[in-house]
């Protein structure tokens, strides 16, 4: 439902193109200290398209991201865009990473109705 990730740096393009889906990368392609000017883009995106996770990776200082995922009311999970040397693994960690990303949001609870006597 959401077509939109915030990632740590921008390494998924490609992914995003094929699959349809847009990037906003808090630092660039390498990787850097992120600027304040893209920490407010992150943020900014997170809370106008309704994203609810900030991806990070294992390899990358992961502070920036969390601060912008708490700052906007996110939460963080990991895309790992290297892995451990098991290609197939890491392609099906990341793929249950993003549809948990992507998926709808949950349905806020009805509240309970009360019966009249």
């Amino acid at each position: 439902s959401n077509r939109t990730i915030v990632v740590g740096h921008d390494a998924y393009g490609w992914l995003a193109k094929r699959y349809g889906f847009e990037t906003v990368a808090i630092a660039g392609l390498n990787a850097a200290e992120p600027t304040p000017k893209a920490v407010n883009a992150a943020i900014t995106a997170i809370r106008s398209r309704g994203v609810r996770v900030v991806f990070v990776e294992p390899q990358l200082n992961q502070a920036a991201g969390r601060r912008i995922a708490r700052a906007a009311g996110a939460q963080v999970r990991v895309l790992d865009p290297l892995g451990d040397g098991d290609y197939f693994k890491l392609m099906e960690r990341n793929l249950a990473e993003l549809r948990e990303a992507m998926a709808p949001a949950p349905a806020a609870p009805s509240k309970p109705t009360r019966k009249s006597k």
